[in-house]
């Protein structure tokens, strides 16, 4: 019934899905109202390295090292209660590892200026909505 707690606006619907076919958390609209920043998409556009994974990104920028986890890996944790804290601290380290990432490549800042500048939405800017820059 509140599945809309995330976002700011409450909403008494869940909302259709997208004509694109993607299941994105955006493209429902569960997070309207609150600003979004898709760290991939703003470091690609950033910095020029092979590859955009967490994995590269946290060691190359960050000097830290993040253990891949593979889908066998997840449906173990579910085995035992201490797989499962296991899984728990690697997904809160990824949402660390997530916002330090963006905070090193100064993400924010950046396209709150360019938006200030273009005069367009900053949460489209911090979805990497590059034609309306």
């Amino acid at each position: 019934p509140h599945w809309s707690r995330i976002g700011r606006l409450k909403k008494s619907r869940y909302p259709r899905q997208s004509s694109r076919g993607g299941l994105s958390l955006v493209d429902f609209g569960i997070g309207s109202g609150r600003l979004m920043v898709d760290t991939q998409v703003s470091a690609k556009e950033l910095v020029r390295e092979n590859t955009y994974t967490l994995t590269y990104l946290s060691k190359v920028r960050l000097g830290e090292y993040r253990q891949e986890l593979q889908s066998a890996d997840v449906e173990l944790a579910y085995s035992t209660g201490q797989n499962l804290i296991k899984l728990m601290d690697h997904t809160e380290r990824d949402g660390d590892l997530t916002v330090t990432l963006m905070d090193k490549l100064q993400v924010v800042p950046l396209t709150k200026q360019l938006t200030t500048i273009c005069g367009n939405l900053w949460s489209r800017s911090l979805r990497s909505a590059r034609a309306e820059r």
